[in-house]
């Protein structure tokens, strides 16, 4: 089973839940996520933990988390 943190990419709207992977993401953390639009930068709202919400592995999309988001992206 995956864990998945909801993100929100803008200041108000959908929050899209995208797999975390292996890396330990906390409410509030800026990432650097894969969409279906390409690489976005958006804000952690919420955590699979949070809600229970898990998938299996194999119906992970290629919507995932890359990496907590640097300075330089937040900058960006």
């Amino acid at each position: 089973m995956a864990e998945l943190v909801g993100v929100h990419f803008r200041n108000a709207g959908k929050i899209y839940y995208l797999a975390a992977g292996d890396l330990i993401i906390h409410m509030n953390d800026k990432v650097i996520c894969m969409t279906q639009r390409g690489m976005e930068y958006g804000v952690v709202r919420t955590s699979s933990l949070d809600k229970g919400f898990t998938i299996p592995e194999e119906e992970d999309s290629e919507q995932v988390v890359i990496r907590i988001a640097t300075q330089e992206d937040i900058e960006k």
